[in-house]
């Protein structure tokens, strides 16, 4: 079964939603995090295991 990753923009209140929702697919991760707010970028990142960026930009053009 093909892997997929996921990369999440924003880590506001709904995105909690969409990390459940992502956690719940067989064939799918969080491959990494992008929010403007340095703190909430660095704790989900982390909680996630997973690259943070504060820029979305610089996000796409560092994961495959």
């Amino acid at each position: 079964m093909k892997r997929f990753q996921i990369a999440v923009i924003g880590c506001g209140m709904i995105s909690k939603s969409h990390f459940k929702a992502i956690a719940q697919l067989p064939n799918a991760q969080v491959a990494a995090v992008a929010e403007i707010l340095p703190d909430r970028a660095k704790e989900t990142g982390e909680r996630l295991g997973c690259p943070w960026y504060t820029d979305a930009e610089e996000l796409l053009k560092n994961q495959p």
